[in-house]
């Protein structure tokens, strides 16, 4: 997988970790590389490996069934947990588990390009249909997924916190954002309607959790937020992440052969109404308290205002094609 690396670090505690694993694990670690919190390339003699922790143990032993399920079912394209971790890693009051590192391509896979947003999407739908044979099994192990609570609360918080963001963004543009939300959710509340069967969402297509490995094939990875629910809401966050890139176009997303049914389902139109990035982002800036870092602001900033008359109009046809059916 393509990662980046962060420079420097606590040596203390990278030390400790590299003794600690080389006691162990029966290899001989020769350095232990960080990635971002709580995540580390590990490279050996003859590999290397993702060391990443998880909040708890059974969160873990989780995510290696889960894990080992989708392969024998017949889903390849993600990693393994490596078998030389047969007794539980602790360190530091975090969990951790050995992941099986997939050798990067030279081209990153990226939104920005036809190929890799049809690629992706033809992935997730492979996803789907093997999860899709595992709910029995993980039915009581996962939660429900439950959007419309998610985006609630995601829309309380931003706008509790609209003195922040209107330092930034202008008070007419946020308070449009909000009125956009609300139609959407007033939307999905009367259109919204679970009869489909349900899968084991994966619960976060960005861009980063599609890898392109040295061979060429695309992986999924990254199964923290796995959740019981319709296939649409795992559609409905890939919609949003891509619309950025093909202009808020409609017919863009129309194009796409397997969103096309759902472009028919009055609620997944809903749900393409409401501004969840915008919401997401400003929420992470305050959560974080990350908000003089101009760089990340910068980038939000772009995503609310810059990109706004696009998505107004984009939000437009969609009233337009709701109103229709």
């Amino acid at each position: 997988m393509k990662i980046k690396l962060q420079p420097g670090g606590d040596d203390l505690v990278k030390n400790r970790l590299l003794s600690y694993l080389n006691s162990q694990l029966p290899l001989k670690i020769s350095d232990v590389i960080p990635i971002r919190d709580h995540v580390f390339l590990v490279r050996t003699a003859r590999m290397y490996f993702i060391l990443k922790s998880f909040e708890s143990l059974y969160r873990l032993n989780l995510q290696k069934a889960y894990t080992a399920s989708l392969r024998k079912a017949g889903f390849k394209h993600s990693y393994s947990f490596c078998p030389f971790d047969a007794k539980p890693l602790y360190f530091k009051n975090n969990f951790y588990g050995c992941l099986e590192y997939i050798t990067p391509h030279r081209a990153s896979f990226t939104f920005h390009t036809e190929r890799d947003r049809r690629e992706g999407l033809e992935l997730l739908k492979q996803y789907h249909s093997v999860s899709s044979t595992l709910t029995n099994s993980y039915s009581s192990l996962l939660p429900k997924a439950n959007l419309l609570q998610k985006w609630e609360d995601r829309l309380a918080l931003f706008s509790s916190n609209l003195k922040i963001v209107n330092s930034f963004v202008q008070v007419s543009m946020t308070h449009e954002i909000i009125s956009w939300a609300n139609y959407a959710m007033e939307g999905l509340k009367a259109e919204l309607n679970e009869k489909d069967p349900p899968v084991i969402l994966h619960g976060d297509v960005a861009h980063h959790n599609f890898i392109r490995a040295y061979n060429g094939q695309l992986y999924l990875i990254d199964f923290d937020l796995i959740s019981m629910g319709p296939r649409s809401f795992d559609y409905l966050q890939y919609a949003n992440r891509i619309l950025p890139f093909i202009d808020w176009s409609l017919e863009g997303l129309s194009e796409l052969q397997t969103l096309e049914g759902f472009l028919k389902d009055k609620a997944f139109l809903y749900g393409l109404v409401f501004p969840a990035d915008i919401l997401r982002e400003w929420n992470r800036i305050i959560r974080e308290n990350s908000r003089l870092s101009s760089s990340y602001v910068n980038q939000v900033v772009q995503l609310t205002a810059v990109q706004f008359q696009e998505r107004k109009a984009f939000i437009k046809k969609l009233k337009d094609k709701i109103d229709q059916q």
